[in-house]
């Protein structure tokens, strides 16, 4: 059966192709790079997303070299080489690296690349809770699971039951989970609070200002206006 070009890709020199109603990939000189046996094919970001009769999906890398199995329910990328393997028989996703080929296990729930960062990845797993995963090598940057951890502008929001922590980026708890809440204060502190009263503590975690104040205002980098409940 003769052999047509679905598309090309001029950067790469590289054909998606059509035999009978099978796709594959194809070099400038006809070499086979995908076999075609598959029902779709698209370049995707240097590797060939293929999808099977039972519209299953598998990925090979540019050269040809198989990287994942068709038996996925979808697949999709989350920041080159990163890719989020949706399995819904295995009870969760997965997250693969197509450079090292380094995979986690199918259970991942939600996942949600950190912007103030390149190197990691929210999590949330199955029966565990959340961390965060370096993405060199998949491995969490926290010793515990949270219930939550949410993403500020410099450092994560942690949530244990129903209090609240903050860690920095490389994993070192800055504020164990102990207030009600916690928010952004100046001088790169947070504003803490517990039971209804609001406290300061510094970039350290250290608690300058005790939690015992209806209101606090800041007043300069060294000064601070506080209200106490007494008045």
């Amino acid at each position: 059966k003769s052999i047509s070009v679905l598309y090309d890709q001029d950067s790469t020199n590289i054909y998606a192709v059509r035999k009978g109603l099978r796709c594959g990939a194809a070099g400038t000189k006809g070499e086979e790079i995908v076999p075609p046996v598959y029902k779709n094919i698209v370049y995707h970001d240097s590797a060939f997303w293929v999808t099977n009769e039972g519209d299953r999906m598998g990925v090979f890398g540019f050269t040809g070299n198989f990287l994942l199995p068709e038996i996925h329910d979808s697949v999709y990328l989350l920041r080159y080489p990163h890719i989020r393997c949706e399995f819904k028989s295995q009870g969760g996703d997965a997250l693969f690296n197509m450079e090292n080929e380094r995979q986690t296990e199918y259970n991942i729930q939600e996942a949600y690349m950190v912007k103030g960062s390149d190197d990691l990845i929210r999590v949330r797993e199955t029966f565990k809770g959340w961390n965060v995963l370096r993405l060199d090598d998949y491995l969490p940057i926290f010793e515990k699971y949270y219930n939550f951890i949410d993403e500020k502008d410099d450092y994560f929001l942690l949530r244990k039951a129903n209090v609240f922590g903050v860690a920095d980026f490389t994993g070192k708890i800055i504020i164990s989970p102990q207030y009600d809440r916690i928010s952004t204060g100046p001088n790169r502190g947070f504003w803490v609070e517990r039971k209804g009263l609001i406290g300061y503590a510094n970039s350290r975690g250290k608690e300058i200002l005790p939690s015992q104040f209806l209101r606090i205002a800041n007043l300069n980098r060294h000064y601070y206006l506080v209200m106490k409940r007494d008045g």
